[in-house]
């Protein structure tokens, strides 16, 4: 077994190369500071000088008066008075050879002054440059290096780990090893499990504030895993036994803004209705349009001096709905009407949630009676017809979850899509098809919610568009031979 001195050994001098190699890195981070402020410094003088050299390039006009000066001394030598002309402010001024002559020989010594200076400047600019750029290699090399330290040092930190893990793995017996791997599989699946729950109830404080969307990946994996009171805080109730005294039985899959939710919940106030969709922020809509409802039904009831358990006074028909198409207005109107709502919209919740795929994980068999399949997906092309809502593999989970008596409606504006859902709900043998004429669809008040209530049917009517309608019931199982 190595002994402690060794142990503390190995220890301390990762610790004393990390302390070296962090000053080092301290270090080269102010010399590459250093290095960009001068790079910004020579710069900004390399742009100074540019400006000014610009401001100096008289080469071609020296050039210029230089042969003009040498053809006037000509001149002048064989005949100083020969008349010459001059533009002089735009003018041209006549003058004698030996009158402008001196004036250009100034002139010509200005420029050849300016055009030195230039040269200077210029000197002085490719100085610069060379200074710039042995810092701008310097800076790189630096970079580089940095990096390089930071890859050695991670390299480093990882060998030391691995190299003490073997020393301590070494004195052990294997009894010892196996009892540690144990013990730390089950520390990594509990804390797991105790992050879980943390991050539930942080997203779950209370039912009105907190969101209520519940994502896919941790659904239930059983329904009695589900905690129904997040989403009805005051009709979800376990008698002495921890049994819940009501559970969900209409279901709208595919709820979309929340119309037949908001509809339904009036009609029946002592049944549990949930609206189950996929869109994440179509979900949050309803969720926080139902949560504005519960609260408007509150203060109405304390600015009343009423209490919940009166008759409902006013429910929005298929008729008042129509007329006012507008969404804003819609809602304005739920919430003035939500003091006379029974219930309080206290019986209606919404998850986001994949029903295709997770449905049973959420109802229990035989636990809901009426399920909701309004203007689903048409999903047009016939590559994409196994994913609609209805299909043969899918029946068996509704008929899972629905009990015998139960109903199936189904409405679209789409024939070939009726079409579909129509036969394949004949040909499975635990459906049967509705008459739309039977006495039990004439009676029944969810037929005029499923037509005028929601959202896409009222725009199928405000473009004048056709509307089909089915509604089939749950049959008895068969009897076992």
């Amino acid at each position: 077994m190595p002994s402690d001195a060794r142990m503390t050994g190995g220890g301390n001098e990762p610790q004393g190369a990390c302390n070296g190699r962090r000053a080092d890195g301290k270090e080269t981070a102010i010399r590459v500071q250093q290095l960009r402020t001068q790079m910004q410094a020579i710069a900004e003088k390399i742009g100074d000088i540019e400006s000014d050299a610009d401001e100096h390039k008289y080469v071609v006009f020296e050039a210029y008066t230089r042969l003009v000066i040498k053809t006037l001394r000509e001149v002048k030598e064989q005949d100083s008075e020969r008349t010459c002309f001059r533009l002089v402010g735009g003018i041209l001024v006549e003058r004698t050879a030996k009158d402008v002559l001196p004036t250009l020989e100034s002139t010509h010594d200005g420029v050849r002054n300016a055009i030195i200076y230039s040269s200077q400047l210029m000197r002085v600019l490719m100085d610069l440059a060379k200074q710039f750029k042995q810092n701008e290699s310097e800076l790189l090399e630096l970079q580089r290096k940095r990096r390089y330290e930071e890859k050695v040092s991670t390299v480093v930190t990882h060998a030391c780990k691995i190299k003490t893990q073997a020393y301590l793995e070494r004195g052990r017996s294997s009894f010892l090893r196996r009892v540690k791997t144990m013990a730390k599989r089950k520390r990594v699946k509990t804390e797991t499990g105790i992050a879980i729950l943390k991050e539930q109830e942080a997203q779950h404080p209370n039912a009105i504030a907190g969101r209520v969307v519940i994502p896919q990946k941790r659904c239930p994996k059983k329904p009695s895993d589900m905690d129904w009171s997040v989403h009805y805080p005051e009709m979800y109730k376990l008698d002495e036994y921890c049994n819940p005294l009501c559970k969900v039985e209409f279901a709208d899959i595919g709820c979309g803004f929340g119309g037949l939710l908001m509809r339904l919940a009036p009609m029946f106030p002592d049944k549990l209705i949930l609206g189950m969709e996929i869109r994440t922020q179509v979900t949050q809509y309803v969720h926080d349009k139902i949560n504005a409802l519960r609260l408007a039904h509150k203060q109405a009831l304390s600015a009343q001096g009423t209490n919940d358990h009166e008759p409902t006074k006013l429910v929005a028909s298929a008729a008042d709905i129509d007329e006012d198409a507008d969404e804003k207005r819609q809602n304005e109107k739920l919430v003035l009407e939500a003091g006379h709502v029974n219930g309080g919209y206290q019986n209606i919740s919404v998850l986001r949630s994949n029903a295709m795929k997770f449905l049973p994980n959420f109802f229990e068999r035989g636990q809901l009676s009426k399920i909701f399949f309004l203007f689903p997906d048409p999903h047009f092309k016939t590559r994409k017809h196994k994913a609609r809502i209805i299909s043969s593999t899918l029946l068996a989970e509704y008929a899972y979850v629905l009990r015998p008596g139960g109903i199936i409606y189904t409405i679209t504006d789409v024939r070939d899509l009726h079409v579909w859902m129509v036969k394949h709900l004949d040909e499975f043998s635990l459906f049967e098809r509705i008459p739309d004429d039977a006495p039990q669809l004439q009676n029944d008040p969810c037929v005029d919610a499923v037509t005028f209530s929601t959202e896409e049917g009222r725009k199928v009517e405000r473009n004048a568009g056709d509307k089909y309608f089915a509604a089939f019931v749950r049959l008895e199982n068969p009897a076992m031979e």
